[in-house]
């Protein structure tokens, strides 16, 4: 791979201008960005108009976000990411990736070793952090990710995900809930997910609120989702 590097100088790559598939980013790698949203890649589209650009066969390492998604950031997005390793990033939540609003499709994609802990114990997601999107993940590794509170692998607030053939090990929280997977306010199906290895005060697997979304919430783009209810831990 050819090396991109930010030289900690804002995002190392950013498509904000409603980039389609036709825009192609590939081949390379991606590491010293330095922002506050995306510090490897960012992807920021807008409710009128979204960026959805293709990413493929890249390394995003080494960079990262003061605020989310410390490899990536995906926001009003439905780009495709495949065969693309986000590895050792850090940020204050979505260690290796943010998404937002998004219909997107990840495909061969290994996360590890990224972190969430950038403002201490309060990170949620520290290998993904998802929110308010219809996002499938399929054929993922998420391995080794650490979250400041909530989420260590995974995080999924007001989303719904489906994972196939994804594989979640050795995660972690520092204080808080679901070491592999934290699923709140959110419908997800999981076939074929094997969790196994993680650490967390609670929910050492999978952390999941008791709660039936209601059609309302099924819904990307909901601007005001409600209190996350309290919630029931298994493993």
């Amino acid at each position: 791979h050819t090396v991109l590097d930010a030289d900690e100088n804002g995002p190392v790559v950013t498509f904000e201008n409603g980039e389609g598939p036709d825009s192609i980013l590939e081949g390379f790698t991606l590491t010293h960005g330095l922002a506050s949203h995306g510090g490897g890649v960012l992807v920021s589209g807008t409710y009128q108009q979204s960026s959805s650009p293709t990413l493929a066969h890249l390394a995003i390492t080494g960079n990262t976000a003061t605020d989310s998604g410390g490899g990536l950031a995906l926001v009003y997005s439905n780009s495709n990411v495949d065969d693309v390793t986000i590895t050792d990033n850090l940020a204050a939540h979505g260690g290796g990736m943010y998404l937002e609003h998004c219909f997107s499709e990840l495909h061969n994609v290994l996360i590890a070793g990224n972190a969430a802990t950038l403002d201490g114990s309060v990170g949620e997601g520290g290998g993904v952090k998802d929110m308010y999107s219809f996002v499938n993940y399929t054929s993922v590794i998420v391995a080794g990710n650490e979250a400041g509170n909530r989420g260590g692998g995974m995080y999924f607030e007001t989303t719904l995900p489906a994972l196939t053939n994804v594989t979640l090990v050795g995660n972690a929280t520092t204080v808080g809930d679901g070491g592999g997977i934290l699923v709140t306010v959110s419908g997800a199906t999981l076939p074929n997910t094997t969790l196994t290895g993680h650490s967390a005060a609670l929910g050492v697997g999978l952390g999941v609120p008791i709660f039936a979304l209601p059609p309302a919430l099924q819904l990307p783009a909901c601007n005001h989702p409600p209190p996350a209810p309290a919630p029931t831990h298994y493993g």
